[in-house]
């Protein structure tokens, strides 16, 4: 792996990071189902909100980092035949040169810097600018981070229907964060109407793609009947799917 990949996934794990760090302090606002246990208490009070296990975030990262990246390895320093490994500094230079092309990739991990101010000076404004730009261009995660963005009021004004609206487009498109997200905005009517059907089939959508806290949302909805007929068995099957992917109660 070269330091290129190892740099943007770890933009991208900061990034998701101040994100988890950032959602907390809007979840009061958030409309909260009546709890059928005190474990289901504990995940609808501790996940109700923009969260990516690190592990994910860093596979995310090398999935999504731009090929245009693959020429970012190494510069040839003048005269020297040496070469050097690009700052920071120098790789947010060549994604901006990408961007004048129109490159969604560049517009998304620019975005990303913008947002944890890796290589540039934070703000969120123009990191919402960049993801927006390659969000309108169908690029799922930058969709999914506007999402945030929207539902954290960062760089704009908060606005749960926009958040939703763009969580789903994310989701459509198969993004397992999204698809949980976009469950919780249905299980606890967050920017839509609530409808534990559409949370159920979301967090299953998600679930099957090995995602701890959606697998642990479903088995509660079938502990609890909710948007689904109650069945112990396949309750526990989740419970433990996502006891095996890492997921702790806090």
């Amino acid at each position: 792996m070269n330091r290129t990949r190892i740099l943007h996934a770890g933009v991208v794990w900061v990034f998701l990071t101040i994100s988890c760090l950032s959602a907390n302090g809007l979840s009061t606002q958030s409309q909260a189902i009546k709890s059928s246990s005190p474990q289901e208490e504990d995940f609808v009070s501790s996940h109700e909100t923009c969260l990516v296990e690190p592990s994910l975030s860093v596979d995310m990262g090398e999935r999504l980092v731009p090929d245009v990246a693959t020429s970012l390895v190494t510069d040839t320093l003048p005269n020297t035949g040496i070469t050097a490994e690009p700052t920071p500094s120098d790789v947010v230079a060549r994604y901006r040169e990408a961007t004048e092309q129109g490159d969604a990739e560049a517009q998304y991990n620019i975005g990303r810097c913008y947002y944890t101010g890796e290589g540039i000076k934070q703000n969120y404004k123009e990191a919402v600018k960049w993801l927006r730009q390659a969000a309108a261009q169908g690029h799922a995660a930058a969709q999914y981070d506007l999402g945030c963005c929207y539902e954290q009021g960062l760089g704009l004004m908060p606005d749960y229907d926009r958040a939703a609206d763009w969580y789903r487009r994310s989701a459509q498109q198969g993004l397992a964060v999204a698809q949980y997200q976009l469950g919780t905005c249905y299980r606890d009517g967050r920017g839509v109407a609530q409808d534990f059907t559409q949370a159920v089939h979301w967090y299953r959508q998600a679930a099957e793609q090995g995602h701890a806290k959606a697998q642990y949302g479903l088995g509660l909805c079938y502990e609890g009947g909710r948007g689904v007929k109650r069945d112990k068995k396949q309750a526990e099957y989740w419970k433990e799917q996502a006891a095996q992917n890492g997921f702790k109660l806090r």
